[in-house]
C-alpha cells in the first residue's frame, strides 16, 4: 500500500511538472528538423482554423506573452499604440491590414490571421521575441514584408521596399498578405505563369538552406539539401509557403517556433452553413473567371439554369467565360421544389490585355495611366497592374506587356 501510494505521488508530481512546463499540452511536440521531415508536418504546417483564429488571444494576453518572454517589444510603442495593440489591431484588419485585390477582400469583418501567427513571424523574421535589443534596422523589417534581394523601390539598398520600412506597416501589410494568400489558396485555378501563390493541394519542389548545390555557383552552400515535394494540405500551409516562396527552411522555422510557443486553437462548434449572397465585384484581364461560395446543404446551385452543385454539399465553385466590358451574372440557390430561395450577383469587368482605361485601344492614354501608377504596389486602379497574380507592383514588366499589345 505504501509503495502504491508513493508511486501515485511520484507520477502525479511528474505529470504536474510536465504540464507546468508545457501549459495547454501534456507532452511537448518534438520540433526537431528530423521529426519535421519524417512526418507529414512539412505538408501540413498548421490547421486552417488556428491560422485565422483572430480571437485566439486578446490584447492583454499578447502583452503578457511579450512580458513573459522579456521581448524587446514589451515596452515598445508607435503612433500612440503599444506593440501588443498594433498586433491585435492588425489581426482584426485595422488600417493597412484591410484591402481588396483580385476579387479577394480582407477587412475588419474578415480579420486577417491569429495574433499568434503574427508573433511567430516577428520571431522568425527578426527574433523580436527572443532578442535583447530592438535596433531601427530590425524594426523597419519586422515581418520581412517586401524584403528580399531585388525588391523594387529599394533606394537605400537594404533589400527592403522603402514604402514598408516601418514597424506598424510591416505588421499590418504582412497580416493582410498572409490572409490574402490563404483566401487565394482556396481558389480552384490560378492564372498561367503564377509561381509564388500556391493553391490547396498544389505540389511544389523546395530545397533547404536557401542556396544552390552547384559547387561552381557563387551561391553554393555545402549544407544545401533536398529536394522535397511539398503538397499543401490546406490553405494555411499554402499561405505560409507562398509568403516566402521556394525557401523550405523558412516554413520549417515557422512550424518550429509556433509549436514551441503556442498550442493550436480548439476547433469551433459546427455552425449551419448559409447561402452566400454577398455581391462580388471582379475587375480582371483574365478569362475565364473562377468564383465560389458557401451554401445551405438543403439547396442546389444553378448558373444560367445549369446545375453547378447539388444538395448535400456546403460549398460551390464555378468557372465561366466572360465578355469584354462589364456584365452582371447571377447564381441561384434553389430548394427541393426548384424554387429560387436566394441569389448572388457577380459583376465582372474585363478589359482586353493592357487596355487600362477600357476604351478598346492600347494607346497613349493607357501609357499615361501606367506612368501615373509607376512603382506602386496594389495600385488604386487594379487594371494598372497588367500581370496580377505574378506580382503586385506596376513596373517594367507591365510596360513590356503594354508595348506588346500597343495598337494606338
Amino acid at each position: 500500500m505504501i509503495k502504491s501510494l508513493a508511486k501515485i505521488l511520484t507520477l502525479t508530481a511528474l505529470a504536474s511538472l510536465i504540464i507546468g512546463l508545457n501549459p495547454g499540452r501534456l507532452l511537448a511536440l518534438d520540433t526537431s528538423k528530423d521529426n519535421f521531415l519524417s512526418g507529414d508536418y512539412k505538408n501540413n504546417l498548421i490547421d486552417d482554423y488556428s491560422f485565422i483564429d483572430i480571437n485566439s488571444v486578446d490584447q492583454a494576453a499578447i502583452q503578457k506573452f511579450l512580458d513573459d518572454k522579456e521581448s524587446p517589444l514589451r515596452d515598445y510603442s508607435e503612433g500612440g499604440r503599444s506593440a501588443a495593440q498594433i498586433i491585435y489591431d492588425a489581426a482584426h484588419g485595422a488600417n493597412e491590414a484591410s484591402g481588396d485585390w483580385g476579387g479577394i477582400s480582407v477587412n475588419t469583418t474578415t480579420g486577417t490571421v491569429s495574433p499568434k501567427i503574427i508573433l511567430t513571424y516577428l520571431e522568425k523574421e527578426q527574433s523580436l521575441i527572443s532578442r535583447d535589443d530592438r535596433p531601427d534596422n530590425v524594426l523597419i523589417k519586422a515581418m520581412g514584408y517586401q524584403c528580399y534581394v531585388g525588391v523594387s523601390n529599394d533606394n537605400n539598398e537594404n533589400t527592403c521596399n522603402d514604402r514598408y520600412e516601418n514597424f506598424t506597416l510591416q505588421i499590418e501589410n504582412a497580416a493582410w498578405q498572409l490572409r490574402y494568400n490563404y483566401e487565394y489558396a482556396k481558389r480552384g485555378t490560378k492564372p498561367s505563369g503564377v509561381a509564388t501563390h500556391y493553391l490547396t493541394n498544389d505540389t511544389e519542389t523546395f530545397y533547404g538552406e536557401y542556396k544552390y548545390n552547384n559547387p561552381d555557383s557563387a551561391y553554393y552552400n555545402p549544407k544545401y539539401y533536398g529536394p522535397f515535394e511539398i503538397t499543401f494540405a490546406n490553405a494555411a500551409t499554402a499561405s505560409i509557403y507562398s509568403y516566402t516562396p521556394y525557401i523550405f527552411d523558412s516554413s520549417y522555422n515557422f512550424w518550429q517556433i509556433f509549436n514551441d510557443y503556442f498550442t493550436a486553437s480548439p476547433p469551433p462548434p459546427p455552425t449551419p452553413t448559409t447561402n452566400d449572397t454577398a455581391r462580388l465585384v471582379i475587375k480582371t484581364y483574365t478569362n475565364p473567371v473562377t468564383v465560389g461560395g458557401s451554401k445551405s446543404a438543403e439547396d442546389a446551385v444553378f448558373f444560367n439554369n445549369t446545375l453547378i452543385e447539388v444538395a448535400g454539399k456546403t460549398a460551390w465553385q464555378l468557372t465561366f467565360e466572360t465578355e469584354i466590358g462589364t456584365k452582371t451574372y447571377t447564381v441561384e440557390y434553389k430548394n427541393g421544389n426548384s424554387e429560387v430561395v436566394a441569389t448572388k450577383e457577380i459583376e465582372v469587368t474585363r478589359h482586353k490585355t493592357a487596355d487600362i482605361n477600357g476604351d478598346g485601344n492600347v494607346d497613349i492614354q493607357d501609357l499615361s495611366l501606367l506612368a501615373n501608377y509607376w512603382g506602386q504596389e496594389h495600385p488604386g486602379d487594379p487594371f494598372a497592374n497588367l500581370n496580377p497574380g505574378e506580382d503586385e507592383v506596376v513596373d517594367i514588366i507591365d510596360l513590356s506587356i503594354l508595348a506588346s499589345n500597343w495598337n494606338g
